[in-house]
């Protein structure tokens, strides 16, 4: 068995009555009589979360970003709430949310954050103030904050020009990582171990998408078989106090950095633990988070954690393993914090292992077609479910951020039992994609080389059990 590991999480009270409403500290903090505000854009709660999770806190305002996601999603918001969007413009809308009398103001989703701090600064309502939203949503800020303040201090440069590599990777070695200096899901991130290799792909991501870049050492993190090497780490932040909520073990990315899944509770020692909530603790201080979500990314290195990345909301998915889990609503609680409501925070003890793995997209263009073997899936001991992210018949772009085809869900009493329900249900899932050279079957184990065996036209997958 695992060790009986000890987390702190909010609590989720069962009764709304028993939640009594207090002003929010802090200057041009609102009346928490008014509702809440919800940003809605794609990220870490979809549009049903947040519905279900605001009819628990009381009447509510639901913002739709001006995106694909959120105009699809305007239906179902509009259903949770008084739906406003950006179509006449920012102070039109501020106009409207002001007549409401917004109490506090939350989003879930990483590309959301600039609008909310807007929204957040128009209405006086608490929010990241624009310093704190900058080393939040900018990659050198942040990492120039996090140095200054002692916290885990990486070997970093910022360039603007294709000229300045040279100097940027004489500056901070080989291995390297380039990253846009704005982005999420590790959007045309790069491992970078030659400067030649470095100076061709800066020049052209300078000369497309990106007008700047940052590019810092390589953490190298320590093996651990089928685990991971790194975690995530979900605070809660009330005043500028920070809980750690639950520490999330990862399974291992796909190169360059593409997430495959999580789990709770991390798969760590007590020590190791320790050194990691308390790293993540003083780097949400550094950047100046004072309320809300943090999700904390650290890499677990030889010479001890290392972080990755601070960001100022919720992790992806991390509402559904707290649901699991522990009966937990972060979404509702997310809400409640950011209106002022009180929350507790008590120890939670798990003694088994809540898992979900990732099927990922190919990193070429293709079409998904169907999905073989769920049915078969279904039977596996320790999965609870399939969930799927992409349908079929959607137009994959490629590339090599993290976007994930679907995932494997369920619950087992040890990590090695994690494991094998995992592999069974590799073996069976089968995705079929559409290119020009025809249709192609590749199983969800081979997902990861899915580009070689597109390229090769050849069908890896398995015979048609549906």
């Amino acid at each position: 068995m695992i060790n009986r590991i000890h987390q702190s999480v909010a609590a989720r009270e069962k009764s709304v009555d028993r939640y009594e409403a207090q002003t929010p500290s802090g200057e041009g903090s609102a009346s928490p009589t008014g509702p809440l505000a919800v940003v809605f854009d794609s990220g870490a709660a979809s549009a049903q979360e947040i519905g279900a999770a605001v009819q628990k806190i009381g009447p509510a305002v639901l913002v739709a970003a001006p995106s694909a996601a959120a105009t699809a999603a305007r239906p179902l918001l509009a259903r949770a709430g008084h739906l406003v969007t950006l179509d006449n413009g920012f102070d039109h809308a501020v106009r409207e949310m002001k007549a409401h009398n917004i109490a506090g103001i939350v989003t879930f989703s990483e590309d959301a954050l600039p609008l909310t701090g807007a929204l957040a600064a128009a209405l006086e309502v608490p929010f990241h103030d624009a310093p704190t939203l900058t080393k939040l949503t900018e990659k050198y800020p942040q990492r120039m904050a996090l140095a200054d303040a002692g916290v885990s201090p990486v070997r970093c440069r910022r360039i603007g020009d294709a000229s300045e590599w040279v100097e940027a990777v004489t500056a901070v070695g080989l291995p390297a990582v380039v990253k846009p200096m704005r982005g999420a899901a590790s959007r045309n991130t790069f491992h970078i171990t030659d400067e030649a290799q470095g100076a061709a792909l800066v020049a052209q991501l300078l000369d497309g998408a990106e007008d700047s870049l940052v590019v810092e050492e390589y953490l190298v993190g320590q093996p651990n078989g089928r685990i991971g090497d790194y975690v995530s780490v979900e605070c809660l932040v009330i005043d500028g106090v920070v809980d750690v909520l639950m520490i999330s073990g990862k399974f291992p990315q796909l190169p360059p950095f593409r997430e495959t899944g999580q789990f709770w509770p991390a798969h760590l020692s007590d020590v190791q633990a320790d050194q990691v909530r308390s790293l993540a603790v003083t780097a949400v201080g550094a950047v100046g988070i004072r309320s809300g979500f943090a999700h904390v990314e650290v890499k677990l290195t030889r010479s001890g954690p290392r972080i990755i990345e601070v960001n100022g909301r919720l992790g992806g998915l991390q509402a559904e393993l707290a649901q699991r889990a522990a009966g937990l609503d972060l979404v509702e609680l997310g809400g409640r914090v950011a209106v002022g409501r009180p929350v507790t925070v008590k120890e939670l003890e798990l003694d088994r292992v809540y898992f979900q793995y990732y099927c990922p997209a190919p990193t070429c263009p293709s079409r998904l077609v169907r999905v073989r073997g769920l049915r078969e899936v279904a039977k596996v001991p320790d999965i609870t479910a399939y969930r799927a992210f992409v349908g079929v018949g959607t137009e994959l772009a490629g590339g090599v951020a993290t976007l994930n085809l679907g995932g494997v869900f369920g619950e087992a009493a040890t990590p090695e039992a994690m494991m094998t329900a995992v592999d069974r249900a590799l073996d069976l899932l089968v995705f079929e994609f559409e290119t020009a050279h025809g249709v192609v079957g590749i199983p969800a184990r081979d997902l990861g080389h899915a580009h070689e065996l597109l390229s090769g036209h050849r069908d890896s997958g398995e015979e048609n059990r549906d």
